[in-house]
């Protein structure tokens, strides 16, 4: 029998973009998966969920997301107008 119980963090920078995941986990029936992550990146929530769910069938995971970018914005406002 393998163990459930699991904690990993990574952490990404470059050109002003900041990205750290942080996965705990601990030993569960069933897979019960809870995901944070900030509104800019909720379109990969489903993404995440099929990723785990293909390796892991069962354990009661937390994913958390944390999300920063540094970069100038790229909107120029015409004033003269």
């Amino acid at each position: 029998m393998q163990s459930m119980t699991g904690y990993g963090k990574a952490r990404y920078n470059q050109d002003g973009i900041s990205l750290e995941i942080e996965i705990k986990s601990i030993n569960g029936r069933y897979l019960d998966l809870k995901i944070s992550a900030p509104r800019e990146l909720s379109f990969y929530e489903h993404t995440i969920r099929t990723k785990i769910g293909h390796i892991l069938p069962r354990g009661s995971m937390e994913v958390k997301v944390n999300y920063h970018d540094s970069r100038e914005p790229k909107i120029q406002v015409d004033s003269a107008r």
